[in-house]
């Protein structure tokens, strides 16, 4: 009994560390520890944005931020290393943004879908997926 307690008690955790849609990288990324599981992680926007592209992005890499993305994956120096999520330093890079849609829509478990984000702030969800397309 107390190994099937301890085992629901860390699979709660993950996905509170994942924060979901509701929760609150590539090289030169700089990584800021704000408690326990919440990280965030600065990167450089794609060179030769501007106005409401660079916005765009901008709000994708906040929305990152906010869902607690980096409790289980990693994007360059900062995350989760080895944590049940993918690296996602290149994402990018070997997947195409339809893809990325994709993934976050019908995700493999144990990670959250983010289909209720996509139809409920579809300008969120389209960001978050712009910022996840940028990391090469």
């Amino acid at each position: 009994m107390r190994v099937l307690s301890l085992s629901l008690l860390l699979g709660a955790l993950t996905l509170a560390a994942c924060g979901g849609e509701d929760g609150s990288a590539r090289t030169g990324t700089t990584v800021e520890e704000r408690g326990w599981f919440a990280y965030e992680v600065s990167v450089e926007p794609p060179a030769g944005l501007d106005g409401g592209a660079l916005a765009t992005w901008r709000r994708g890499q906040q929305a990152f931020n906010q869902m607690g993305c980096l409790a289980c994956h990693q994007v360059g120096r900062g995350g989760t290393t080895g944590g049940p999520g993918p690296d996602l330093t290149q994402v990018g890079g070997r997947l195409s943004a339809e893809q990325i849609r994709e993934v976050l829509v019908e995700p493999k478990a144990p990670m959250p879908s983010f289909g209720q984000l996509a139809s409920r702030d579809p300008r969120k969800f389209a960001a978050l997926v712009d910022f996840l397309d940028s990391l090469e």
